[in-house]
């Protein structure tokens, strides 16, 4: 009789820890979830913060506009950001990224006259491939290399296309994760520039 109480108990503590252990474990798979999904899907830690300076191989269309944001085959980031500039990080390998470039590329000749810049980084890409990338998709805007991958990892960048919006005062005020659409594209670009300004270019 005591013997098969005690047992009873045993049974009853084995159960109990397997309960607990369970609540446990899935309470951390939440949190994970929950912390992993805030990262990838928001990504809001670095908004507010100066943008990170960068040096990246320049694969820019050659014309005597870009040329003065061009040192030595690099595109330095002391030369642009005291403008308000757009960097937008894609491959030549994205298909989502090649679709997205015409937008960019639209927009570009729509803010360029405003003094708003725009910045494709390559990241992960074959030299050759991004140079037929850049002549077929017609790239008349700033183009990089990210060779080393040190401006994706200050970044924070979690994949591609990924857009940065960073203002004349050097501070990243927008970051938006997968294709951007024309209206966010324009929305945020309207909110980096004085308002007078933004609305003669919303008028046209």
């Amino acid at each position: 009789m005591f013997r098969t109480r005690v047992n009873s108990l045993k049974k009853l503590n084995l159960s109990l820890l397997f309960v607990f252990l369970g609540i446990f474990g899935f309470s951390l798979f939440l949190f994970k979830s929950l912390s992993l999904k805030k990262d990838t899907k928001g990504a809001k830690y670095i908004i507010g913060d100066q943008a990170r300076s960068f040096l990246i191989e320049d694969f820019s269309t050659k014309n005597d506009f870009l040329k003065q944001y061009s040192n030595n085959g690099y595109i330095d980031s002391k030369k642009i950001l005291s403008t308000p500039h757009v960097i937008n990080f894609w491959a030549s390998w994205c298909l989502t990224c090649r679709d997205e470039s015409y937008l960019i590329e639209k927009a570009w000749n729509k803010y360029k006259d405003k003094g708003v810049l725009f910045l494709g980084v390559a990241i992960q890409d074959d030299r050759l491939q991004l140079k037929k990338a850049v002549a077929k998709l017609s790239k008349t805007y700033l183009v990089g290399l990210d060779h080393t991958g040190n401006m994706s990892i200050d970044y924070g960048l979690t994949g591609v296309p990924e857009t940065f919006f960073i203002s004349s005062e050097g501070d990243i005020v927008y970051k938006h994760i997968g294709p951007l659409s024309e209206k966010v594209l324009y929305k945020n670009i309207d909110e980096m520039l004085p308002s007078t300004l933004s609305m003669a270019i919303s008028e046209k």
